[in-house]
């Protein structure tokens, strides 16, 4: 048995928070100095009391010195009496400790290299191992060629929808020589004529079909070019950003990744187990389209009139 150690009267005097707690910490808040700047006082005091240097916890300090009322006065800490604690460099290591710790290091290599590690035979596993399959290129390939045209054509039909709507209250409207919108100008307040919602903006090489923001494509969407290309992503301010799912005029799919400067720093190919189909050409305008993706202003000449798609 271990006999309580026998504290004196000024001991005990110099730990009483511990000594009624049983020897525990008292939870109590931390309490510091704070001294407001001249001109700021204490909340609920008057402006004489400006200045004034005030107890308060550690936490109320550290709030009242963000919000620039003043600076908290911690004191003397433990290391201003502890000088050697206040030095960048540790103390030097003495030639008895250099020689013992070079003595460790030595025994611990040797141990090191004389223990061989010799592998587990597989049978003495306690849990079974997974059978290797060893897929084909093109079941792999196939399996993710399916999810990538599966996201592209949900996402068209979903965007046709929205967009039929839309064309029954917004009609084809020329904005500049070059470019041609149908679709919603105000959606989420005014734009001052600029495509401002859901819609289809006709340039001279690219058509645009999703949402938009003051004039610029914001959100999903889908781009054709007049080569028959299909971009499918995200834009933000006219930028790429993200993944991106390309399919081209030879019916290839690849998967492209842009930064979010629209800087495009990955382009990998996307097997494919049957050929989507080359892009066709209009007879009006001369475009190159895929069927899968035509729509009732598709043709680049529907901004003179023409009210069919693709011929």
């Amino acid at each position: 048995i271990i006999p309580e150690p026998q504290l004196s009267k000024r001991q005990l005097l110099s730990f009483p928070a511990m000594v009624e707690n049983g020897g525990f910490i008292p939870l109590g808040a931390q309490q510091t100095k704070f001294k407001f700047k001249d001109g700021v006082h204490p909340l609920g005091t008057s402006s004489c009391q400006a200045g004034a240097r005030v107890t308060m916890s550690w936490n109320q300090a550290m709030l009242a010195q963000a919000q620039g009322w003043g600076h908290m006065e911690i004191g003397r800490r433990p290391h201003h009496a502890r000088p050697h604690l206040l030095g960048t460099r540790p103390p030097a290591e003495t030639k008895r400790e250099a020689k013992e710790n070079k003595q460790h290091v030595q025994a611990l290599h040797q141990q090191t290299s004389s223990h061989q590690i010799s592998p587990s035979p597989l049978h003495s596993l306690d849990f079974p191992l997974l059978p290797r399959h060893h897929a084909s290129t093109s079941a792999v390939g196939a399996g993710r060629t399916r999810d990538v045209l599966a996201e592209i054509l949900d996402f068209w039909s979903s965007l046709q929808r929205d967009l039929k709507d839309v064309w029954r209250k917004h009609s084809w409207m020329q904005l500049t020589p070059e470019a041609a919108f149908a679709g919603e100008l105000g959606r989420w307040g005014a734009a001052n004529g600029k495509p401002h919602g859901v819609g289809c903006l006709t340039l001279a090489e690219t058509q645009h079909l999703g949402s938009f923001r003051e004039g610029r494509a914001e959100g999903q969407g889908i781009c054709f070019s007049s080569c028959g290309k299909v971009c499918f992503g995200k834009w933000k301010c006219n930028a790429r950003v993200g993944d991106f799912i390309l399919l081209d005029a030879q019916g290839r799919l690849w998967r492209e990744e842009y930064d979010s400067q629209g800087k495009r720093y990955s382009k990998k190919m996307a097997p494919v187990e049957s050929d989507p189909g080359e892009a066709s050409q209009c007879s009006h305008c001369n475009w190159k389209y895929h069927p899968r993706f035509n729509h009732c202003y598709a043709c680049r000449l529907d901004a003179d009139g023409c009210t069919s798609p693709h011929c």
